[in-house]
């Protein structure tokens, strides 16, 4: 699949070069020196948390008042109180209950029992001056399901104990309250510039429910993905009817105001003429509504009822589930490639990058499968190709792709030529 293997090449060329710039002496002689340690310092926020186990490949310890914990690049970390332990995450500058989920969504079950439990356990009842775990926590902690809806999660036994055995300051009774335990986790991204999701975030991926589009609308496949954080979206369409050519992939600026009101910004890639959401235009506006899913409305010049209204639905994002993009482009610097895994089997690639052959730009959508035992994913019934040169779509009959996922992090794998290269995403 020449698009991704262009790029893992790109990342390899780079490091190698890196590597031989920093070269010793081509001189004669020798010379000796300490090596410097390797070890990389992370901090596992809620509020920083102190006094929390964790243990890598290489390392193990506690973290300190600052929430620090040491590691090497490329490991996995655990963190645990006692018995309990979280699940494994990559190890990175910042940990955060969201990539212990494994999702961008604050509302999610397992990322508000985290932050409730962290939250609850704190000595001194104070979150937002950090969080620290007794000695007396980690004695009387075992195993706890953060899978568990929030109401469950909360009347387990195995919780209920550690809370209220928990050697805080002042007897405690039970978790402290979902909303009070997502509004200060929500703060502390915020100040930590961790970007995430809610019920009224746009931020992610949607899919477009035409089946129950009002207007003249015909049933097809219309996705969309957003990131706030760098007013950036892309819009991947079917064309509505055979005989149209208009299809593929928009991707470009975007805002939305006060009232709603979507407008494009600057447009960076289009192949899909007028169908998406570029050129905004006076005599049209596009409304979103959005509180867990969401609803589009179009209005036109001079009509105060819209003429479409179409449902919108937001992507699970959980495990494989979710939009992902290719660590090594940034769609602030107007490139992208994108992997959207949906719950029905749908998949979507979307693709430009501006030094790469043009006919490696575009997008894909057709059938994923993916074996959880060897983690090989499968591609059949491309139903949107217009990356003839790249995509998922090149791997149609074949075992030659798998994916991974560890936290927010997926790695795909390609095997090409008897080379295998790995490329990662993180979710967005």
């Amino acid at each position: 699949m020449n698009g991704f293997r262009k790029l893992a090449l790109v990342a390899a060329i780079s490091s190698v070069i890196g590597i031989a710039g920093c070269g010793g002496s081509s001189g004669g002689g020798s010379s000796s020196s300490t090596p410097e340690s390797s070890a990389e310092t992370g901090v596992f926020i809620d509020s920083p948390v102190g006094n929390i186990g964790y243990r890598t490949a290489t390392k193990e310890g506690i973290t300190n008042a600052n929430g620090e914990y040491e590691y090497e690049a490329g490991e996995e970390v655990t963190f645990f109180i006692g018995d309990l332990e979280f699940p494994p995450v990559p190890a990175a500058g910042v940990v955060t209950p969201l990539d212990i989920a494994g999702t961008t969504d604050t509302s999610n079950d397992a990322v508000v029992n985290i932050a409730r439990l962290l939250q609850t356990l704190d000595t001194d009842g104070d979150p937002s001056n950090g969080i620290t775990i007794s000695d007396t926590a980690k004695n009387n902690a075992t195993q706890v399901d953060f899978g568990l809806s929030a109401a469950d999660f909360a009347n387990s036994s195995a919780v209920t104990t550690l809370v209220q055995n928990g050697g805080q300051d002042t007897t405690i009774s039970a978790l402290i309250s979902v909303e009070d335990a997502k509004s200060h986790l929500e703060g502390t991204l915020e100040n930590e510039n961790v970007s995430f999701t809610n019920e009224t975030s746009i931020t992610g991926g949607w899919i477009l429910d035409t089946s129950a589009e009002t207007g003249n609308g015909t049933e097809h496949f219309i996705f969309f993905a957003f990131d706030a954080s760098t007013n950036t979206y892309v819009h991947v369409e079917e064309k509505e009817f055979p005989e149209e050519t208009e299809e593929g992939m928009e991707f470009g600026a975007f805002n939305v105001d006060e009232n709603g009101v979507l407008t494009s910004g600057a447009n960076y890639f289009n192949e899909n003429g007028d169908i998406g959401i570029f050129p905004s235009t006076t005599d049209e506006r596009v409304e979103i509504t959005i509180n867990g899913d969401a609803e589009l409305m179009v209005y036109e010049e001079g009509n105060p009822e819209p003429v479409e209204t179409i449902p919108v639905i937001r992507l699970a994002s959980d495990g494989l589930l979710g939009t992902w993009i290719y660590e090594n482009t940034d769609p602030a610097d107007q490139e992208v490639l994108l992997l959207a895994f949906l719950s029905d089997g749908t998949y979507v690639q979307a693709e430009f990058l501006k030094d790469a052959p043009a006919s490696e730009s575009g997008a894909e959508v057709g059938t994923y499968s993916i074996d959880t035992n060897t983690n090989v994913i499968s591609v059949s019934n491309i139903i949107v190709d217009t990356n003839t040169d790249a995509g998922l779509s090149d791997f149609v009959g074949t075992a030659d792709l798998k994916g991974s996922v560890s936290g927010n992090t997926l790695t795909i794998t390609v095997t090409e030529d008897g080379a295998t290269e790995s490329l990662t995403f993180k979710r967005l």
